[in-house]
């Protein structure tokens, strides 16, 4: 038996391994069985499956860095909490739950994790940083109650985060 279940994880071991994203600038893994597709200047990614693709998402965006723009105005911008209007002219406002500075393969960035920062009952961490005369956000938000699912794979994908020359 033990064969058995052996021979099957090497035959399917290739087939599970994460997807790499590899943008002009940046790099990162993305989650098992999600797709990426570009919008405008931003990159979405979402689980490929239909009953999955409302629970969590993750959204890449660069930009021109603005002259007054620096790691310590960002993490003040970040650590806010953050109000909006649903489409449905609802209000709310999210809850900031941290907001630090960490480092990802040996490059600077601010951690924030708000509930409700973009969406309402849905968490979103939110990582900034700054490369040159370049700005990055890498996010994802991911439905409250299915955060514990998500959250292993997000964060290898936030761990493998790496910004190119």
């Amino acid at each position: 038996m033990k064969t058995y279940f052996l021979t099957v994880l090497l035959i399917f071991a290739p087939v599970l391994r994460a997807e790499k994203f590899q943008g002009k600038h940046l790099e990162f893994e993305v989650p098992y069985n999600w797709k990426c597709q570009r919008k405008a200047l931003e990159w979405f990614c979402k689980p490929n499956s239909p009953t999955e693709k409302r629970d969590a998402i993750i959204i890449l965006s660069t930009g021109l860095k603005r002259p007054e723009e620096s790691f310590e105005e960002l993490k003040k911008l970040i650590s806010k909490k953050r109000s909006y209007q649903t489409p449905n002219g609802k209000k709310f406002s999210s809850i900031p739950k941290y907001t630090k500075f960490v480092t990802l393969n040996q490059h600077r960035w601010v951690d924030s994790f708000h509930l409700g920062g973009e969406i309402p009952n849905f968490y979103t961490r939110y990582l900034l940083t700054i490369k040159n005369k370049v700005s990055f956000s890498f996010s994802y938000s991911v439905r409250k109650e299915k955060i514990a699912k998500y959250q292993s794979s997000i964060e290898k994908s936030v761990k493998s985060l790496v910004l190119k020359n």
